[in-house]
């Protein structure tokens, strides 16, 4: 990776390195990988929907034809992984540690993708947002974050509210607090209802009940 100029709007230039490895085995893992496709497809179970080979196409049948294939064709899936990744303090090609601290730099941490050695086996987007959330706390001998509670003007009421909105809303509680009492006792006074199924007595005579 590298810089095409001094403007930070411009995108850097990346060399992903793709198909470099000496021995090979980045190229016999793609031809190792087309292989086993066209197994799979081979089966009677996928008669019925499989159709003719578009890519490579029947005629690439040797490794070297299919690795002629990978390496003009291949392209990312979009999940790079590992430029940055962490590793042990005496690790000369793990820029950070094991805490995603920067080696060799003060207050700086790295939490992305970057920060993974190794590619995980499922979409890496949950290990970013767990990277994320455990950066600032990976480091036990930094105090954790505290909540606090919020300062309260004086008065009462929360700190943004003007004078006067408190004194408005002040003003308002005694009135909603009667508002409530005189509910209360009209409820009280107010008589009960006769029970549907309470026979009632004959005119004249009082109930035992009432």
């Amino acid at each position: 990776m590298r810089l095409r100029s001094n403007d930070y709007w411009d995108k850097p230039a990346v060399d992903p390195r793709y198909f470099t490895d000496p021995e090979g085995h980045d190229v016999a893992v793609a031809v190792a990988g087309i292989r086993l496709a066209r197994e799979i497809v081979s089966q009677p179970a996928m008669a019925e929907w499989a159709g003719r080979e578009l890519a490579p196409g029947v005629e690439a049948q040797t490794d070297e034809e299919i690795a002629d294939y990978v390496r003009r064709t291949h392209n990312t899936v979009y999940h790079p992984v590992g430029s940055v990744r962490m590793g042990a303090d005496d690790d000369a090609m793990s820029p950070l540690d094991a805490r995603l601290r920067v080696k060799g730099v003060t207050g700086l941490r790295v939490a992305d993708a970057s920060v993974m050695p190794e590619h995980v086996t499922v979409n890496p987007q949950h290990h970013v947002l767990h990277d994320r959330r455990e950066g600032g706390t990976a480091d036990p001998g930094r105090p954790r974050l505290t909540t606090t509670r919020k300062r309260r003007a004086p008065g009462g009421g929360p700190p943004h509210l003007r004078s006067g909105e408190r004194a408005a809303r002040r003003s308002r509680r005694p009135r909603l607090r009667q508002r409530a009492i005189t509910r209360r006792r009209s409820r009280r006074r107010s008589p009960p209802l006769p029970h549907p199924l309470r026979p009632r007595p004959p005119p004249g005579r009082r109930s035992r009940c009432a």
